[in-house]
């Protein structure tokens, strides 16, 4: 080709830690091939994942990111998503294939109003008829540390696979494993995929037409069942999310876990549309006093599953709601804020819920066994999807899985988060200051100054700024010890608008160049 073209490069966005709608998906795909964008190939290599040149190899070099595997790529829109990823094409048999469960749910966040996520691809996708015991073998390669194979370093990136590159992401607000309700189902119903030839039509006289000729859509894949659970599924399942919870608590405080629950098996939904392990098992028993396994505040599950207006190749038209929910908090975050509920926010794609559920199953408590009370309402502790007055598919309930009535409201749970990422930041900006009560005093008017913002867009609660919070960093909070050591600890104390509750903040800075944080509820 003759003459001068122009190719624009779109420049690298610097990490903006301060976001809250940011979101990591982790899961199964495979690269299309060809040409990365320059601004992904920019981002690997500030990183270090690819290297600048020969010349400057970098130590943490992956050939693998070549081919954007088992490295955080950052995705601003689904069209290059899919330019990069083949995520329509999962092996179901030799003729047929459906889209993978990291697509579909990537498909939904950009359609639900999401602007920013990071894609994990854990390897490529294994075939939908593959055997329980051999997709479990992939959960590693999902979550670093299971199950007995290797687990990652926060001070070793070598280590970080799957969910650990989060160790990497700071600015990272919500975590998806989409792949993770396929993986535990077990191989009680076979999933067939021979389907008889349709008989010839009879001979008969048409009058000829213009124009061209209708195609009719395939529908092969309304025969193939979702992932459907019996009960060893969901323990496996129910254990499964216990540790990646127990695993954001520990390492990444300012992470939300999203999931959705899986499907009962047929026979199970002929009686209930629940999954009745949801009480049977205790998973939200009101005698908990501690969040423990399924009941955190870092957990928020979605049920029931979805179905959209766009096609998205999967079994009967089914998906899991957690990329939906996802791309709604992260718009709710975008226009309304993070710290108020994102019920309110309408969706743009969904069109139907399945299996559709009543009143008495929504609103109703329910038995435990071995209970001696009932447990909580099914929307007290999942967000819920339900058809409105007029049609219109709504979020009924944005609630996380925690038996602390301070956590239960996710909004609650996400603004402790967004006030816990500015500390750690402030924490960062101050290592390698002089300790003393010139340092504690910038910590104090900095702290004051963003809850005083806080305070007046509505965040915090209170007739005057000092209902709404306080500041403590001085010597009444710190131990002589602590000074030696050259800890500085500041105490926040805020009362959250959407909670009857106050929240205590324990912020420190450590001389090993670490900040801690601890958040907890007070009456």
């Amino acid at each position: 080709m003759k003459g001068l073209h122009f190719i624009q490069q779109k420049v690298t966005e610097p990490i903006a830690p301060q976001r809250v709608d940011i979101a990591c998906f982790v899961g199964f795909v495979e690269f299309r091939g060809g040409e990365i964008p320059h601004a992904i190939v920019q981002t690997l290599r500030e990183s270090g994942w690819l290297n600048f040149n020969d010349s400057s190899p970098s130590p943490y070099f992956r050939a693998s990111a070549q081919q954007l595997r088992d490295v955080p790529v950052p995705i601003e829109s689904w069209e290059t998503f899919d330019q990069l990823f083949d995520w329509e094409s999962r092996t179901i048999s030799e003729s047929l294939q459906c889209a993978t469960w990291l697509g579909a749910a990537v498909k939904a966040f950009f359609a639900e109003g999401g602007r920013k996520c990071y894609i994990i691809n854990a390897g490529a996708p294994y075939e939908y008829n593959l055997p329980q015991a051999q997709r479990l073998l992939r959960i590693p390669e999902l979550l670093p540390g299971y199950s007995g194979s290797a687990s990652a370093n926060r001070n070793d990136r070598s280590s970080w696979h799957g969910v650990a590159h989060l160790f990497g992401l700071p600015e990272v607000s919500f975590l998806c494993l989409p792949d993770l309700v396929d993986i535990c189902r077990g191989d009680q119903s076979p999933y067939s995929t021979e389907y008889p030839e349709p008989p010839l039509p009879e001979e008969q006289f048409v009058e000829c037409s213009q124009g061209t000729t209708e195609v009719l859509p395939d529908n092969s894949l309304m025969e193939i069942r979702p992932p459907q659970y019996g009960e060893a599924d969901y323990k496996l399942w129910q254990t499964l999310i216990g540790e990646l919870a127990e695993r954001v608590r520990q390492l990444h405080r300012e992470v939300q876990l999203i999931t959705s629950i899986p499907l009962p098996h047929e026979q199970a939904r002929a009686a209930s549309r629940l999954p009745d392990c949801v009480y049977q098992y205790g998973w939200f028993s009101r005698e908990l006093l501690d969040d423990t396994g399924m009941q955190s505040a870092f957990v928020q599950l979605n049920y029931p599953w979805l179905k959209t207006r766009y096609d998205n190749f999967l079994p009967q038209g089914l998906q899991p709601g957690e990329g939906s929910l996802v791309g709604l908090l992260a718009k709710n975050a975008l226009t309304r804020g993070t710290f108020r509920s994102a019920v309110p926010v309408a969706q743009q794609q969904l069109i139907d819920i399945f299996p559709k559920l009543s009143l008495a199953e929504i609103s109703a408590p329910r038995m435990s066994i071995g209970s001696a009370a009932p447990g909580a309402p099914l929307e007290d502790r999942v967000s819920l999807w339900h058809v409105g007055a007029y049609g219109q598919i709504k979020l009924r309930s944005d609630v996380t899985t925690s038996n602390s009535v301070i956590y239960r409201n996710a909004s609650v749970s996400r603004t402790m988060a967004m006030i816990l990422r500015f500390c750690r930041h402030l924490g960062e900006e101050f290592i390698f200051e002089r300790n003393g009560e010139q340092l504690w005093r910038k910590i104090t008017d900095r702290l004051e100054g963003y809850l005083a913002q806080l305070y007046q867009i509505g965040v915090l609660d209170g007739r005057t700024e000092r209902d709404a919070y306080s500041v403590h960093c001085d010597r009444s909070i710190m131990t002589q010890y602590e000074l030696d050591k050259g800890i500085v600890k500041a105490e926040v104390v805020v009362n959250i608008t959407a909670s009857l509750e106050t929240m205590i903040i324990a912020f420190s800075v450590q001389g090993n160049n670490e900040t801690g944080l601890l958040a907890e509820g007070a009456a």
